[in-house]
């Protein structure tokens, strides 16, 4: 039985974490988003599952980023936006699955009134290893400059 996670913007069912890897399915409500954040340490892969889901990704921050850097965040616009679409049973899209390597901010919104779920599998997932730029804002409302 996984663990359950709730969250701000829906739940996380953490299936394993140990020192190996991590996977986990995540389901995001529709119109709201998590945290702009990134890792330190960890490198994880998206694999869309169902519903849609928009995927932002800021440009990687240096090695030795500053708390400037961090907060510098929340005024750039996302290098990429990519809605993540479900996989089949035999094919893998290109808008499928995406990894986000460490130092990498990014955040994602459910679209659909449906499930808007994904699975992560990723590096060790470590509590002290997410840094926020923003919090989570539950409700998102869209940004049409963007």
């Amino acid at each position: 039985m996984p663990d359950i996670v709730k969250k701000v913007w829906g739940k996380e069912l953490i299936y394993k974490n140990d020192e190996n890897y991590c996977v986990k399915l995540l389901f995001v409500e529709q119109g709201k988003c998590c945290s702009i954040h990134f890792h330190k340490d960890k490198t994880e892969s998206f694999l869309a599952r169902t519903g849609q889901v928009l995927l932002e990704v800021w440009e990687q921050l240096p090695e030795d980023y500053t708390e400037k850097d961090v907060n510098e965040l929340a005024r750039q616009k996302p290098q990429k936006r990519l809605i993540l679409e479900p996989h089949s049973d035999l094919k893998v899209s290109q808008n499928s699955f995406i990894t986000i390597e460490p130092r990498v901010p990014h955040r994602f919104y459910g679209l659909s009134m449906n499930d808007n779920t994904f699975f992560e599998a990723s590096t060790l997932d470590k509590k002290n290893d997410s840094y926020r730029a923003i919090e989570s804002m539950g409700l998102y409302k869209r940004d049409t400059n963007n």
